[in-house]
């Protein structure tokens, strides 16, 4: 007896399962991107100035330091700078860097944090980019202690974020 095979247009049909797959591991690294992200920021409204001058920096050996300002109402600092300064008493609540917060009592903490990071670039070959960022309402004896601690850590350089007018802050 003899077998016959029958022969003809199949459907061809596309398996979308991997490619659902991929989308969704991509739609997880951005939600866990963004919140990282969101995470280290912090809200504060910087000093503007009035000749800035700019630089792009390296993203790879760059290091944020955030002088964290007390928790505030936004409204209240709408406005001019007499406005925003008077809706402030000065102080500043810690110091963020990444994701870790020290407070003015532990400094030394903060020293330490920059110089492995410090040492970290060293290793690479790279300069460390020191970016020190600090609310317009923060009075200046907040910020001197910071920097001092940003010397001890071996960094000689420190940048200071400004707000520009017509850009993002």
């Amino acid at each position: 007896m003899s077998k016959t095979c029958k022969r003809g247009g199949g459907k061809a049909e596309m398996n979308l399962t991997p490619m659902i797959d991929v989308t969704f591991q991509l739609i997880i690294f951005f939600m866990l991107t963004n919140q990282i992200a969101s995470e280290e920021s912090v809200t504060m409204i910087v000093p503007r100035l009035e000749d800035p001058k700019v630089q792009e920096l390296e993203t790879e050996s760059r290091v944020v330091v955030n002088v964290v300002p007390p928790d505030y109402n936004e409204k209240e600092r709408k406005g001019d700078m007499a406005t925003i300064l008077g809706a402030t008493d000065g102080s500043a609540k810690n110091v963020r860097v990444g994701l870790d917060d020290f407070t003015f009592d532990d400094l030394g903490g903060l020293t330490n944090a920059l110089k492995i990071r410090a040492d970290q670039a060293k290793a690479k070959g790279q300069e460390i980019d020191v970016i020190l960022r600090a609310d317009c309402g923060t009075f200046y004896d907040q910020v001197i202690p910071i920097m001092d601690a940003i010397t001890a850590a071996g960094i000689a350089t420190v940048k200071i974020t400004a707000y520009i007018e017509g850009e993002s802050k």
